[in-house]
């Protein structure tokens, strides 16, 4: 498959995941890749992830537990605002809570 169509039917499925549209690509207008229920979204797909954020993210869930099921990776930039920071969960985890 080539890169084109791999990021395309990535784009596709994450939509699918959320009940979202995907609205794809109009020629020569930006627009999100998916649109929902009150959130808009844009699917980057690589062919690896930085071996750090994974490593991040296998911690965190190393703390889940019943009473703490969901694991969050927040990223903060040294001297950045934390309301702008970055809240990093797993998609699948995303998804069951929009859908709840």
């Amino acid at each position: 498959m080539t890169p084109d169509k791999l990021w395309k039917k990535a784009q596709r499925r994450i939509a699918e995941m959320f009940g979202a549209e995907n609205t794809g690509q109009v020629k020569g207008i930006s627009s999100p890749d998916f649109v929902g229920r009150g959130f808009v979204g844009e699917v980057k797909q690589r062919k690896q992830l930085p071996a750090w954020l994974k490593s991040a993210m296998a911690q965190a869930e190393g703390y889940v537990d019943e009473a703490h099921p969901l694991a969050v990776l927040v990223l903060h930039e040294t001297g950045g605002e934390y309301e702008r920071d970055f809240a990093v969960v797993r998609l699948g985890d995303f998804a069951n809570l929009l859908k709840s």
